[in-house]
């Protein structure tokens, strides 16, 4: 049975309320203080600072010439014109900006795909594949990773050239097919992923690919993201044929 005191020691529902909304007004006042406010404003002033030179570069591009060369100079153009942006995308004397792109993108994608696949598949092989000589062939790969690319430059341009491969897609992208540091960053990964998944899958009549693509290859995405990231495009800017 309660009593009198415990009555009045009850909160009622509006003292409820407000000592709920007391913390988020506190809150709200710690996040609105003058030094968040202060750092909002440098931050803001600096982006602004920082877009400026985008800001000119954009309207400088779809500006006629004449506004361009005139003093005193003009922020915003008088007359919008997209000429600028056309010759500079196809003209060879912007060096064909466009067809860079292109180049860039086509040799970006099929050597993501092609290095992502090899390299998995490698590792794969030297984590869970028994076989002779694993060993040495993993020491050789770890190894090769010592030995400076500026090496092998002059050899690739001359097997290049005596293939007539030179500026073409498969002069870009064959190089970097394969690397020493991915094949060896995915081994370990392998490694650590439970041996009890592929023996469950391989009971259940999976072969050796089918385990490695369907249970270990999805366990180390993080690997393969970060392998990819790590690594700055080599894409080249020539057209084939040119």
């Amino acid at each position: 049975m309660s009593t009198g005191a415990d009555a009045r020691l009850a909160p009622g529902p509006e003292a409820a309320l407000a000592a709920l909304a007391a913390p988020t007004h506190v809150a709200a006042g710690r996040h609105l203080s003058v030094g968040t406010l202060a750092l909002t404003g440098g931050l803001l002033v600096l982006a602004a600072v920082w877009m400026i030179p985008l800001l000119w570069i954009l309207m400088t591009a779809i500006k006629p010439e004449p506004e361009i060369i005139r003093l005193p100079v003009h922020v915003f153009p008088e007359e919008v014109t997209l000429a600028n942006v056309a010759a500079a995308l196809t003209t060879s004397r912007t060096a064909n900006i466009a067809v860079a792109f292109a180049n860039s993108t086509v040799v970006a994608i099929a050597e993501t795909i092609l290095t992502l696949a090899i390299d998995s598949m490698a590792a794969y092989a030297l984590a869970r594949l028994a076989f002779r000589g694993r060993s040495v062939v993993f020491g050789l790969i770890v190894a090769s990773i010592m030995v400076p690319p500026q090496i092998t430059l002059v050899p690739l341009y001359m097997l290049f050239q005596q293939a007539g491969w030179l500026s073409s897609y498969q002069a870009l992208v064959l190089p970097g097919l394969s690397r020493a540091f991915g094949v060896f960053l995915l081994r370990q990964f392998f490694l650590g992923v439970p041996k009890e998944l592929e023996d469950a899958a391989r009971i259940d009549g999976a072969g050796v690919f089918t385990i490695f693509r369907q249970v270990s290859l999805p366990l180390v995405q993080p690997a393969l993201a970060s392998w990819r990231s790590s690594r700055s495009s080599e894409a080249g800017t020539s057209s084939p044929g040119h």
